[in-house]
Order: C-alpha cells, then sequence, then structure tokens
C-alpha cells in the first residue's frame, strides 16, 4: 500500500504489518516519509498547570495568568469513569500531562460549557496519544485532524485499550456524545 498523505484515510504498510506481526504499537518505526506526514508543529498556546484530571479526555487547567478552565481533549471521546476502560484512561492522561511543559490551544467552547482544546505536553499531542493508546475514540462528528483517523486505526488493528475484545464485547453502546457505540 503505498502512502498517501492527502487521503484522510490511508494507513502505511509499515504500520499495517507492524500490528500483522503483532510488533504492537510501541515497536512502530514510520519511514520518514510517513514520520514527515504525520508531523504535528507544536503550536503556541496557553501556559499553565494541570488542577485535577477528571477522566480520559477532561482536565482542570490554570493558565498562567490565573485564568481556570476545565478542558476538554478536542476531536475525541474517552470512556466515563463508570464504563470499562475509564480509570485507565484517566490514569493514562494524568500521566501524560505530568511528562511535560504543556501547551494549551483553545478552539472554543462545547455545548457542555467545557473549553475544547489541542493539548501538547512537550511534542506530544496528547488527544492523539490517548486515541493511538485506545484510550479514547476518535469524535467524527467534530474531526478537524483526519490524522486521528489513522491512529484509530492502528489501535483498533492492534486491539488495545477500547478496541481490546474484552472492551468491545463489554460495551455495546457506550458514549452519547459524537453518536459513538463501540464500533465506531
Amino acid at each position: 500500500m503505498a502512502s498517501n498523505p492527502d487521503s484522510p484515510l490511508w494507513l502505511p504498510a509499515a504500520m499495517l504489518a507492524a500490528f500483522i506481526t503483532g510488533a504492537g504499537l510501541a515497536a512502530i518505526a514510520l519511514p520518514p516519509d510517513v514520520a514527515a506526514a504525520v508531523a504535528v508543529a507544536v503550536p503556541a498556546g496557553e501556559a499553565g498547570k494541570v488542577l485535577k484530571v477528571v477522566d480520559g479526555d477532561t482536565f482542570e487547567f490554570e493558565a498562567i495568568d490565573g485564568r481556570k478552565m476545565t478542558v476538554h481533549l478536542a476531536q475525541i471521546d474517552a470512556p466515563p469513569l463508570t464504563e470499562r476502560g475509564g480509570a485507565q484512561a484517566r490514569d493514562n492522561l494524568a500521566r501524560l500531562l505530568g511528562s511535560d511543559p504543556l501547551s494549551v490551544r483553545i478552539g472554543g467552547m462545547d455545548r457542555f460549557g467545557l473549553t475544547q482544546a489541542t493539548v501538547f505536553a512537550g511534542p506530544t499531542n496528547l488527544g492523539a496519544e490517548q486515541v493511538r493508546t485506545g484510550n479514547a475514540r476518535v469524535l467524527r462528528k467534530y474531526l478537524s485532524d483526519p490524522r486521528l483517523l489513522v491512529l484509530e486505526q492502528a489501535a483498533r488493528n492492534a486491539r488495545v485499550g477500547v478496541w481490546s475484545p474484552a472492551m468491545v464485547k463489554a460495551a455495546k453502546t457506550t458514549s452519547v456524545r459524537g453518536g459513538l457505540t463501540a464500533a465506531g
């Protein structure tokens, strides 16, 4: 399969081979052309500190200027804490949030009053990382970065997190936001 970064659903052959052989997500070495296509420059954004991790896609944040906000990672949906995988998703987000200085790029407010944002810890896009590790699904209704679909498909193929057989079986219908089910 040829790499075609212009297509929103392309999945490089190297990634497919890694999953077919069971190498898993961490073992994928992307070819330079693919890595360049999915690389994201870290945008300037709000700096500050995390006050509390609410769940796998939401945290409370205090900007350097003292403003406090509840931030939802844009374009993704993690399982609620009351569902299977919810605590794992929250714990992974907490680990990611504590790893490097944060840059919070605010995109607006959602209908629940949450600040929608793309959040980076160093060079890592936290929403993309939650999707890549199977700790969240892509909210297709609000999708603006089709590269997330590539990461979600890779997690599905690897059967990790919300895509593991136990999770899919247990979650016949899961999220209200974005109209998602375990099948996506």
